[in-house]
C-alpha cells in the first residue's frame, strides 16, 4: 500500500453512452472531441441487443425480457428477416448468428443502428 486513497471506480449509467464528435474544418485537420449521448430506453435495448448478438453465444432472451419488461423478437421484429435469409436461429431462449451472421456481423450490427445514431454517427 502507498497511503494514497483508493480511486473510486467510475460508474457508467446505462442511459449515457461515451462517444466521440469527429469534426473537419475547411482547412482539412480532423478535430475530435468526446461527448456523452443521452439515450433512451429503446436506444438502451438497441445497444443491449447488439452487444449481446455479436457474442458468439447471442442474445438471451430471458435476460434481455428481465432487464427491459420486453420481448426482444417483439421490440426488434428485424430478428425475423436475420432468421428468414439463414443469418440468425430464433428460439424462445435466445437468438443467435448462425456461422453465416457471424461471417456478416460487420454488416449486422450497424443494420441494426437506429436513424437517430446513424445521423450522429
Amino acid at each position: 500500500m502507498s497511503g494514497l486513497p483508493a480511486r473510486p471506480t467510475p460508474v457508467i449509467r446505462p442511459s449515457l453512452i461515451p462517444m466521440f464528435v469527429f469534426t473537419t474544418p475547411r482547412n482539412g485537420s480532423t478535430t475530435i472531441t468526446p461527448a456523452i449521448m443521452q439515450v433512451g430506453t429503446v436506444e438502451q435495448q438497441r445497444r443491449y441487443l447488439i452487444l449481446s448478438l455479436l457474442q458468439t453465444d447471442g442474445l438471451a432472451r430471458d435476460d434481455f425480457a428481465r432487464r427491459f419488461s420486453a420481448d426482444s423478437v417483439d421490440v426488434f421484429p428485424q430478428l425475423n428477416m436475420l432468421e428468414v435469409c439463414g443469418l440468425a436461429i430464433v428460439t424462445p431462449e435466445r437468438v443467435q448468428l448462425t456461422a453465416a451472421g457471424l461471417e456478416r456481423s460487420d454488416a449486422i450490427g450497424p443494420w441494426l443502428y437506429s436513424s437517430a445514431v446513424r445521423q450522429r454517427m
